[in-house]
């Protein structure tokens, strides 16, 4: 049997943020917006803002407040897939890009998604977005390898290219993600539902 120790993303991989975003951010501003326009800012009309990094900020208002956090649901079979690990004495993290001003949200809304799943210190926020001011210049693979992951999920290909490079299964997650849906990259796996992820899991800890 493999030991295995498995990163996560969480925006669409453990959190269904882009939907539930996009819910929220609808009834805030009363635009229309859908699942395709998540990660596209342009054309700035349909957010219904006057600038790139108001979207920012508002998206970043929405993921902060008690709103998001009311109607917050699990990615369906995540929970299973978090409680295999456990019972096969497996280890698994989070890394995630939001910047760590949603620390603390984010760690409640892992929290009821997944109760003890994600004590503090088993997520780490490494803020690839500009919006704070700053740009934070660890990876999510130098920190997958300082974790000695065998594996991590990722919705973002880019996330995911070096992780193979580095000696780390990468699997790109998510069934009708736009942002996904034409990854190319030699090696990558990818798993439509937390149920493939989880048979995927079972076969790589046989081998």
């Amino acid at each position: 049997m493999n030991h295995l120790t498995v990163g996560f993303d969480v925006d669409d991989v453990l959190l269904p943020s882009a939907d539930h975003t996009i819910r929220w951010y609808n009834r805030y501003h009363g635009t229309q917006l859908t699942r395709d326009n998540w990660y596209v800012n342009l054309p700035i009309s349909v957010w219904k803002a006057s600038t790139e990094h108001e979207i920012v900020e508002r998206v970043n208002g929405i993921l902060n407040s008690d709103d998001f956090l009311s109607e917050i649901t699990p990615i369906e079979g995540a929970l299973q897939v978090l409680d295999e690990l456990d019972a096969a004495g497996d280890e698994h993290f989070a890394v995630t890009s939001r910047p760590p001003l949603l620390a603390a949200m984010t760690h409640r809304a892992l929290e009821l998604c997944y109760p003890g799943k994600f004590p503090e210190g088993v997520v780490t926020f490494i803020d690839h977005s500009t919006a704070s001011g700053r740009i934070n210049t660890m990876t999510k693979v130098e920190i997958a390898v300082a974790k000695h992951a065998t594996h991590f999920v990722d919705d973002f290909e880019h996330h995911l290219r070096p992780m193979g490079e580095a000696g780390i299964t990468p699997l790109l997650f998510g069934k009708g993600y736009r942002w996904n849906s034409d990854a190319k990259t030699p090696g990558l796996a990818r798993v439509s539902d937390m149920e493939e992820l989880k048979e995927f899991l079972q076969y790589e800890r046989t081998k």
